[in-house]
C-alpha cells in the first residue's frame, strides 16, 4: 500500500489536505520519510497474499469441492435445471480428473485404433506389444481412477499429484530419487511394450 493519513490513501502526485486544514502541495513524494510521517503520514506494506495451487483451491484457504453437487439458485434454493427438468450439476475435482484420465486413455489408444478397425473388418492381426499395451492403458486408467475416487480429502488428492521419492544419504550426501510418475500419471511407457 502507499502512504496513508488517517486510513486514507495519499495518491502520488495528488494535493491532499490534512485535519488542520493544511494544503499540502501534489509534490509531497519528493519529501524524505521524515518530513511524510511529521506530516502524518503512515506507509503500509501491501498485505501479503498467501500463495495457493489454483488446481486445488480457489483461495488460499479454500479448497474446491472434491465431490459434485447439484446446482442451486442462490436466491430461490431451488434446483437449477437444464430445459429437460434435469439438475444441473457442478462437477467436483474427483470427476474433473477422472474425465482428464478418460481423455488421456483416449488419446493414447488412438494411435492403435486403426489396427482394431482393421482386424475388425480385414480380420488383420494385431500384434502382441499392440494389444498389451492397450490393454496396459485401460488398466492405468482403470487405477488412477479408482485412486481419484478414494480421496476422502483435498489432502489425499493433492498426494496423488506427488511423485514419489526415495531419499539416501551416502557418506553425507543426500540423494533423492524419483521412484516413477505421480500416481496420477502412472501411464504405461510404450517403450516397453
Amino acid at each position: 500500500m502507499p502512504w496513508k493519513y488517517n486510513d486514507r490513501v495519499i495518491k502520488a502526485g495528488k494535493a491532499w489536505s490534512d485535519n488542520n486544514g493544511i494544503q499540502h502541495p501534489s509534490n509531497w513524494m519528493v519529501w524524505s520519510d521524515a518530513e511524510k510521517v511529521s506530516r502524518g503520514l503512515v506507509w503500509e506494506d501491501d498485505p501479503v497474499k498467501a500463495s495457493f495451487d489454483s488446481r486445488f483451491y480457489l483461495s488460499a484457504n479454500k479448497p474446491k469441492a472434491l465431490d459434485d453437487s447439484i446446482q442451486i439458485n442462490p436466491i430461490t434454493s431451488v434446483t437449477i435445471t437444464d430445459e429437460l427438468g434435469l439438475p444441473i450439476y457442478s462437477y467436483g475435482l474427483k470427476t474433473q480428473y477422472k474425465n482428464e484420465t478418460n481423455q488421456t486413455a483416449y488419446s493414447l489408444l488412438q494411435d492403435s485404433d486403426w489396427m482394431i478397425i482393421a482386424n475388425v473388418e480385414r480380420s488383420r492381426a494385431i500384434p502382441a506389444s499392440v494389444s498389451d499395451y492397450r490393454t496396459a492403458i485401460v488398466a492405468s486408467s482403470q487405477t488412477i481412477k479408482t485412486k481419484i475416487s478414494a480421496c476422502t480429502s483435498i489432502t489425499e488428492f493433492i498426494d496423488l499429484f506427488e511423485v514419489p521419492t526415495t531419499t539416501t544419504t551416502v557418506d553425507g550426501v543426500t540423494n533423492i530419487i524419483s521412484d516413477g510418475p505421480a500416481p496420477i500419471n502412472a501411464w504405461p511407457d510404450k517403450r516397453e511394450f
